[in-house]
């Protein structure tokens, strides 16, 4: 089975203000950093969205943590993994899946030992962006 890095939840944060999720956001930092995984702070994201930053060797990974409200209200925390330009102009492979694995799982074990957060789904990115939801697993 592929990795899921997409995840959708109910959770109960704050949905005001421009972007909505900013605790969220902060929640995940401080995830990261108990789980000693290297990453920037959350920075706004084009006024949508806040995003994280973190890099485990040459697999560079982002965390776009964002706001759905048009049904279900959810909360969206995707995370991608790539190869930055030097890295992919070299040949140096693909991201490596345990950089997400691990990053993933972090987030995994934070979010489901905590009562604020409900109807947890992990997706895998490719069956997402194809079914938009309908096919989805309990972790990573």
């Amino acid at each position: 089975m592929a990795l899921g890095t997409f995840v959708s939840v109910e959770a109960d944060f704050p949905t005001w203000g421009m972007p909505p999720g900013r605790e969220l956001a902060g929640f995940i930092s401080s995830v990261l950093t108990r789980a000693a995984i290297p990453h920037s702070a959350p920075e706004e994201l084009k006024g949508w969205a806040w995003t994280i930053r973190s890099q485990s060797g040459h697999t560079r990974i982002e965390s776009i943590i964002g706001f759905s409200d048009d049904g279900p209200r959810q909360w969206q925390i995707h995370t991608y993994g790539y190869l930055g330009i030097l890295d992919r102009l070299l040949r140096r492979g693909a991201a490596d899946p345990e950089a997400l694995r691990g990053f993933c799982e972090a987030i995994d074990r934070a979010i489901k030992s905590d009562g604020r957060f409900r109807t947890i789904r992990w997706y895998e990115q490719e069956t997402y962006e194809t079914d938009f939801g309908d096919t989805w697993d309990d972790a990573p």
